[in-house]
């Protein structure tokens, strides 16, 4: 109690707040306090709270009741006025007979403003849309019984409009009785029966409110955006919690905001629905200060324990958006440790929120935590938020396949939402970093293979798309997993490329074939990707391909008509393998000492020039050419006796080495494996540095 004064000379009159528009249109508040003395400013030492006092010459007059606005309240008084401000930049002066309440950026007024205070002044039972739930008030289990026999009597005796006004009766003593379910079985038969237009319009008013209750947002603006109750200030009362239901915040906001002035007329506990919506809107708006406003307005001491959890986690999430966050935590506990399941999964969301905020998670912790909660709740935006998030912290402790389950879920359970589209784009840039830029490269190739057949889905359309499959596809190539490798090059060539694109491609998948030692499926390959006007150098990639793969089908002297028109050391490398596969070893031989016409390299031979030699000396012994043999054993006796291979060259030039065991062991290995070692070597030589995949074969 503040008092400036001794003595109340009269009885007070009522002021009135009225909007005063400047002539340049700039909207305050005026209140009529006709002999206006000063303007003092008092703090409460206590609580904190700053209040602007305006003292006043008789005759008494003040506000006879507590009047809320966004930006002030004012308070009800016997004599003067009595502001509490919401902000610093709420300012009071004395203009005439009138007290100014203004601020530097000007009021926020909702639009008729002044009209919704006068209907909120009205009886109750002349406001469209206005429920009396007052008179029900029952006290316990007996009083609720009597009253609802007396009703559901007078119900049973009565007769036409009187039946119909006596079922509404009921119908609201449900909703009084927190029974909506019960109430809206009621309306629904007075709706269907009813053909009054007044009694309409109570109907769907009382179905909207019931359907608030009983958590059928949908139902209550159906029936609370009727034309004939949608823009009534208590029809806006009810529009707040059905739209804070749908997660429909701004408008919450802006209903909450225009109804207020009515909220006192409804019971307490409705009250405190209204200023739990009401603070959740402004919440999720991130206006605190409206927020502090509704939750002050809450009547504490009637919560319940449920109700008291849902009290702390909105005074946690105001410390989170004033970035107070180590108190915000306290309260997240107090509200985990009350154990009231809505309460505590979000009080659990909201704190792993701020602990990544402020670095102190721990990724893995936080994953199995969440993964608790996403099998305990689920169905509502809450569990939308916590699946978000769960795909976020998969995503970063490197458990792709979870992650990208989780979006799954969410395209399933709840597709189109913020949170989904937020998550997908999210496990689209993981998608593209672990095929673009080389992450899966630490995966198990088979783990890398699985996630990309499965999540496919997220490779983007266009080159970036076929990047990935061939970074994927030469990744499975360097582990030796052919078959794989090929299906997605397959897929590749017969679902995404064309032109150019799709022979450069083929050409990839045709060598992988042949290492695979399937020609068959590299010739294919080639002829149904042919095309003219290739540039010269895939072109002649592919009639390397084609040669080697014709030497391996068993049609070498096709090939050999191939190589002709070739030219370079890798075409004539593939002549011998193509005249080996023939028999035609003296062919062979000779083709290898033309290779090496002009001499040795000097220094050390390379084991590829060691084998070579070896090689043609084997030929020239299976062709019984001695003359070659002799020829080949002078020219490069010298040079071999210094290698590891010169023990088997020596062998070879003998001229008892022919029809052993030993070189018919030998003569098989070189025909077997050197031959596609050799090829696959000297064609990752030639194209692999321009970007062509190349199984690996034996270093030579």
């Amino acid at each position: 109690v503040l008092s400036l004064g001794d003595i109340l000379i009269s009885p007070t009159e009522a002021m009135t707040l009225s909007q005063n528009v400047t002539p340049s249109g700039r909207i305050r508040i005026a209140a009529d306090l006709l002999r206006p003395a000063r303007v003092h400013t008092i703090r409460d030492p206590n609580v904190g709270d700053l209040l602007h006092v305006v003292t006043a010459y008789p005759p008494s007059r003040a506000v006879v009741r507590d009047l809320e606005y966004v930006d002030f309240r004012a308070l009800k008084a016997v004599h003067g006025l009595v502001v509490k401000p919401y902000h610093e930049a709420l300012n009071l002066s004395i203009d005439g007979t009138n007290v100014i309440i203004d601020a530097e950026d000007s009021l926020i007024l909702s639009e008729g403003q002044e009209r919704r205070g006068a209907d909120a002044l009205e009886a109750n039972e002349n406001r469209a849309g206005y429920l009396d739930l007052t008179t029900f008030k029952v006290d316990n289990g007996r009083d609720f019984i009597g009253k609802f026999e007396e009703i559901a009597n007078r119900a049973a005796e009565a007769e036409g409009p009187q039946l119909e006004a006596t079922r509404l009766e009921l119908a609201r003593f449900y909703i009084a009785a927190r029974l909506p379910q019960e109430a809206i079985g009621v309306l629904n038969v007075v709706q269907d029966t009813t053909s009054r237009p007044a009694l309409a319009e109570r109907t769907k008013a009382a179905l909207g409110a019931a359907s608030v209750l009983a958590h059928r947002p949908d139902d209550a603006l159906q029936y609370l955006l009727d034309e004939s109750i949608f823009e009534a200030t208590d029809s806006l009362m009810w529009q707040t919690m059905a739209r804070v239901q749908r997660g429909e915040y701004d408008v919450a906001r802006q209903n909450a905001l225009q109804s207020e002035e009515v909220v006192p007329n409804y019971p307490h506990w409705l009250q405190n629905e209204f200023y739990f919506a009401g603070a959740r809107a402004a919440i999720e708006q991130n206006d605190a200060s409206l927020a502090v406003r509704y939750l002050g307005s809450i009547d504490f001491a009637s919560l319940d324990r449920e109700n008291l959890s849902r009290y702390d986690l909105l005074a946690g999430r105001i410390d989170e958006i004033e970035e107070r966050y180590e108190e915000a935590l306290d309260t997240y506990g107090s509200v985990m440790n009350a154990d009231v399941r809505p309460t505590h999964a979000e009080a659990v969301y909201r704190t792993l929120v701020i602990l990544e905020k402020t670095d102190k998670i721990d990724y893995e912790k936080a994953k199995t935590t969440l993964e608790m909660q996403s099998l305990i709740w689920r169905g509502d935006k809450l569990a939308a938020k916590i699946q978000h998030k769960l795909g976020q912290f998969q995503f970063r402790t490197g458990d792709y396949r979870a992650g990208f389950e989780t979006l799954e879920h969410m395209a399933a359970q709840y597709q189109d939402t913020e949170d989904e589209t937020a998550l997908y784009d999210e496990a689209r840039d993981v998608f593209a970093n672990l095929y673009l830029n080389g992450e899966a490269d630490r995966l198990d190739p088979i783990t890398a293979l699985s996630i990309f057949y499965d999540f496919r889905s997220l490779a983007p359309a266009g080159a970036k798309g076929d990047e990935m499959i061939r970074n994927l596809a030469r990744r499975l190539v360097k582990v030796d997993l052919l078959e794989q490798a090929a299906g997605l090059l397959e897929y590749q060539i017969e679902n995404r490329l064309d032109g150019v694109a799709r022979a450069k491609v083929a050409a990839d998948l045709a060598v992988i074939h042949i290492a695979d030692r399937r020609p068959d499926l590299a010739l294919k390959t080639l002829y149904g990707t042919r095309m003219a006007n290739l540039v010269p150098t895939l072109a002649r990639q592919r009639r390397i391909l084609e040669a080697r793969a014709l030497i391996d089908a068993g049609r070498d002297e096709l090939a050999v008509d191939i190589l002709n028109a070739v030219e370079g050391r890798d075409a004539e490398l593939l002549e011998v393998d193509a005249h080996w596969a023939g028999r035609r070893y003296r062919e062979a031989a000779e083709q290898l000492e033309r290779i090496y016409a002009d001499g040795l390299p000097d220094g050390p031979l390379t084991q590829t020039t060691r084998n070579h030699l070896v090689k043609a000396a084997v030929a020239y012994t299976l062709a019984g050419d001695e003359i070659g043999l002799t020829r080949l054993r002078a020219k490069y006796s010298d040079r071999m006796s210094s290698t590891p291979e010169w023990p088997v060259f020596e062998f070879v030039t003998s001229q008892t080495a022919y029809g052993t065991t030993e070189f018919r062991k030998l003569a098989r290995q070189i025909a077997d494996v050197d031959s596609l070692n050799s090829f696959l070597n000297a064609y990752k030589t030639q194209y692999v540095d321009s970007g062509a995949i190349s199984p690996q074969g034996d270093v030579l």
